[in-house]
């Protein structure tokens, strides 16, 4: 057991924070990964350290913002566009999806369905596609909460999928173009704030999200909440034991500070959900993010940051070829590692689900 380790609050460039010296899941003590990051990205002030706890592995920023001042970390971060469509994106993301996921496609073609399921026999492209509803087959279809849903992008997907959505955000700019473009059930705030009835939601998914949380294990026990008995909870989140952070090291852009409150391994994520009162069905890493994982760390590390975003710049032809090998080998390794750069946890609410929140 470790003792109770004093905390002071201060100002780091404008941004009122605190010391987190302890681990958040098992109270251990730490040692700093990297000290002195910035904003790699979109300039949110700040100094900051990334600490990794030296008995389960798991990471976190230090200091931390205090809650009410987080908000000034997303200033520039988000673009609040709509994402333009892609028909033949989306045909063949339909075809391989009525295959794989049960999905009905619109092209009934023998010709086509032939074509659909030799692409889904490819296990990368298949895993790539299903990531597009986050692996939910449609035999579970019903009501869906999307947590962090921007700008409502997987949301209306999931829709024209024959799913009953809910999102929720907490910037209200990407609230309104959610509505405004596609029409859509998006609510502004916390699932936490909201509020939600009890057993309400069929699936909750979280893709990107767990990682800003102040409370992770908070978060996973209101989805709990939330979520149907029987029920399905999918999170995506960056996992630190990839094979992009192994090459990159610091220049993962996956660190994120000030942005990414923790970064989590499999074990970490499945602990931290398992806190909450959930039960893991499946934990495991994917790999569809690993091209773009390649350009953005090696940009990161020629120009030290990437104005605008990671996809500022159009990469160079043979940065393309490099990363697109490093894609392959990380889909290949990944059926026997967990080395993806997502951590991906399948999970659905246990008999006593429901923690009080855990202060940080």
């Amino acid at each position: 057991m470790v003792s109770h380790v004093e905390t002071r609050d201060f100002e780091n460039d404008g941004v009122r924070v605190h010391d987190v010296q302890t681990c958040y899941l098992c109270g251990s003590i730490g040692h700093p990964l990297y000290r002195g990051m910035r904003d790699r990205l979109y300039n949110a002030p700040g100094v900051w350290n990334l600490i990794q706890c030296d008995a389960c592995g798991y990471v976190w920023l230090d200091p931390a913002p205090l809650p009410e001042e987080i908000g000034k970390l997303y200033r520039d971060y988000y673009t609040h566009a709509a994402a333009p469509g892609n028909s033949l994106l989306a045909q063949i993301k339909r075809g391989v999806l009525s295959v794989a996921y049960g999905y009905p496609s619109a092209d009934t073609r023998r010709s086509a369905c032939l074509l659909f399921h030799l692409l889904a026999w490819v296990g990368p492209l298949r895993d790539t596609v299903g990531g597009s509803v986050l692996w939910l087959e449609a035999s579970r279809r019903g009501r869906l909460l999307d947590v962090g849903c921007g700008s409502g992008e997987f949301m209306a997907w999931m829709r024209d999928l024959g799913w009953d959505v809910v999102g929720l955000d907490s910037d209200s700019e990407t609230v309104r173009v959610a509505r405004e473009h596609y029409g859509l059930d998006v609510r502004l705030g916390t699932i936490e704030d909201l509020a939600f009835p009890a057993d309400s939601f069929d699936a909750v998914v979280m893709s990107h999200v767990i990682e800003h949380v102040p409370d992770p294990r908070g978060t996973f026990a209101e989805c709990a909440r939330v979520l149907k008995p029987g029920g399905r909870i999918v999170v995506a989140t960056p996992n630190h034991e990839s094979l992009g952070r192994r090459r990159f090291d610091e220049a993962w852009l996956q660190w994120d500070p000030p942005r990414h409150l923790q970064v989590f391994s499999p074990a970490t994520l499945q602990r931290c959900a398992e806190d909450a009162g959930l039960q893991t069905v499946q934990r495991r890493t994917a790999a569809r993010t690993a091209y773009a994982t390649y350009v953005s760390a090696s940009l990161l590390r020629q120009r030290g940051r990437l104005s605008g975003g990671a996809w500022a710049n159009v990469p160079q032809q043979r940065l393309s070829i490099r990363a697109l090998a490093f894609a392959i080998k990380e889909a290949l390794v990944v059926k026997s590692r967990n080395v993806g750069e997502e951590n991906v946890l399948t999970a659905t609410k246990g008999s006593g689900s429901g923690i009080a929140p855990h202060p940080r």
